[in-house]
């Protein structure tokens, strides 16, 4: 009973110590911020847009910056920053759903292909001629496939970034294989799904954490760079990425309505790449 006592005490003083060092990562904590401010925003959408998303004001139509349009309106005449906060809602839960499309395909790919020794070469070589096409291009090629689309991007981005995540997790695998807890449970008799589950998974779970923060960047990038290219979201979904399309014809005339929506997407991708920094100098010291 002592020995287990030390044991909850020794885990309970190590968590604490891991919770202040993150609340003391500058990192985090700014980018943790940031975030959570996108979130606030998508959540009262509704409350904080001071217009309908698809209201428009012909007789205002790509006027700059007033004090009814905080930032200026479009070629239709709407509310660039009602459409910017209507955007939140749409980028950062797309780009999650992506994150959970990458996760739900590259960690058992990674785990299958570092544990079974006779999976990892086909599994690997698949991996491989996935990762020899830009995440970009192989996006496009998903998208020319399935069709265009909101969703049908989201799914070709988290096809197109998950070979990255199933090589990273099965390297992780090929060193925690060796490690005296997991040799022990298979002399004991475990089942290898019991193993992987149990032993193998829970410590791949900070490497994940951490990578997930940093590739949410490319994720949201992506999207809305495909968005841009008229393949993701169609008008008038006021997506990040779109409304930067719709503001490329009036670059020279009317540059706010392109400028606003960078900045939002540079910032939210600013937030997480923040947070998988600071996660990383944590968690996961050796990334």
């Amino acid at each position: 009973m002592k020995g287990k006592k030390h044991i909850g005490h020794t885990e309970k003083i190590d968590n604490v110590t891991l919770w202040n060092q993150m609340i003391h990562n500058k990192s985090i904590v700014i980018g943790f911020a940031i975030l959570v401010i996108f979130a606030l925003i998508a959540i009262f959408a509704p409350v904080i847009a001071p217009h309908p998303y698809d209201q428009t004001h012909t007789s205002v139509a790509l006027s700059g910056p007033s004090k009814e349009f905080w930032f200026g309106t479009d070629e239709y005449g709407r509310c660039i920053l009602s459409r910017m906060i209507y955007g939140t809602r749409i980028t950062l839960p797309y780009s999650i759903l992506a994150l959970a499309v990458t996760i739900a395909l590259g960690v058992p790919v990674g785990l299958i292909a570092g544990y079974f020794k006779k999976l990892d070469n086909p599994l690997m070589r698949l991996m491989d001629i996935l990762m020899s096409f830009p995440g970009i291009l192989l996006a496009i090629v998903i998208v020319a496939t399935l069709g265009t689309g909101l969703f049908n991007v989201t799914i070709a981005v988290g096809i197109g970034t998950m070979p990255a995540y199933a090589r990273l997790i099965r390297g992780l695998v090929l060193s925690l294989k060796e490690q005296p807890f997991v040799e022990a449970s298979v002399a004991a008799g475990a089942k290898s799904s019991r193993i992987i589950i149990k032993h193998i998974l829970p410590n791949c779970v900070p490497t994940i954490i951490v990578y997930s923060m940093l590739e949410m960047a490319w994720i949201l990038m992506s999207i809305s760079t495909l968005s841009f290219l008229g393949i993701g979201a169609q008008p008038p979904t006021p997506e990040w990425g779109a409304l930067v399309s719709g503001g490329k014809n009036y670059i020279l005339s009317a540059p706010h309505i392109a400028s606003f929506p960078v900045l939002f997407i540079f910032s939210a991708v600013t937030g997480f790449n923040l947070l998988g920094d600071g996660l990383r100098d944590v968690l996961d010291p050796r990334m």
